[in-house]
């Protein structure tokens, strides 16, 4: 693959041996680059098929940092090395920006705390949760941010949805109605 365009240190557009431009992300892959010299693949954490430059994909990597982008990338490695749950490249996106929106939050001082729901979300996905704390605490620990807890419950949330694709969301939403 051959470099094209630097949209920070860790992401880059890329072409192909058949021309097909890629989005590439990894630590360090744009580092440095020229247009036209090759990429060291082995940097290459993730990859989504550049669209266009109104493409959401783009959009995204531009505007979440390149710290959270990394912090993404630490977070679903250990997510996916303690569990069975895989995430696609949409669920990345959406976790890239939710963290980065959460960093954001936790700056200006603004927590979404709601106690009867992390009562729920404890007892219901009691594994993903359990997972989500640590995944809390690695962010905090990568960006040097202060998420706060409640950012636990959401973070449950992603995991839930890239475990199932919301199925097991929606059985819970069903299962109060079942006799």
């Amino acid at each position: 693959m051959d470099f094209i365009k630097n949209f920070n240190n860790n992401a880059a557009l890329v072409a192909d041996q058949a021309g097909n431009e890629w989005i590439v992300l990894g630590k360090g892959v744009g580092f440095g680059q020229k247009l036209g010299q090759p990429i060291d693949e082995a940097k290459i954490e993730r990859r989504f098929k550049a669209a266009g430059s109104d493409d959401t994909t783009l959009a995204t990597i531009k505007s979440v940092s390149p710290l959270t982008l990394e912090a993404t990338s630490a977070a679903i490695k250990l997510i996916e090395a303690e569990s069975s749950i895989r995430f696609d490249n949409f669920q990345y996106l959406a976790l890239a920006d939710h963290i980065d929106f959460a960093i954001i939050r936790s700056e200006g001082g603004i927590d979404m705390e709601d106690r009867a729901l992390r009562w729920e979300v404890k007892r219901l996905f009691k594994q993903e949760y359990s997972l989500a704390k640590r995944v809390v605490k690695l962010i905090n620990g990568l960006t040097g941010a202060s998420l706060p807890a409640s950012e636990e419950v959401l973070m449950t949330y992603h995991l839930v949805n890239a475990e199932s694709d919301g199925a097991k969301v929606q059985e819970t939403v069903n299962y109060p109605s079942l006799k």
